[in-house]
């Protein structure tokens, strides 16, 4: 990624990248399913948060991103692991 805007964001969903580039986001469409997907959009990233809730095999997939992250030097993850708390 060339990493032109201020962070670059990933999407599953391709149809949710283009408002995000209309913005001026950078955007990389990925499939953590699919792990070779992840190297090209992390080359270069030093911190990746990591937001996916409630999908099929999301152990899985959150540790296919983890491992690539790792594997492409990235220094940290920051994990959302829930949109809201009880008070």
């Amino acid at each position: 990624m060339d990493h032109g805007s201020l962070f670059p964001a990933a999407y599953h969903n391709a149809a949710k990248a283009p408002a995000a580039q209309a913005r001026g986001i950078e955007t990389a469409i990925i499939d953590m399913h699919q792990p070779e997907t992840l190297p090209p959009a992390l080359e270069g990233i030093n911190t990746v948060f990591l937001l996916c809730s409630g999908v099929q095999g999301q152990e899985e997939i959150e540790i296919n991103l983890i491992e690539a992250a790792k594997s492409a030097g990235a220094g940290r993850v920051v994990k959302l692991s829930a949109w809201a708390a009880p008070q």
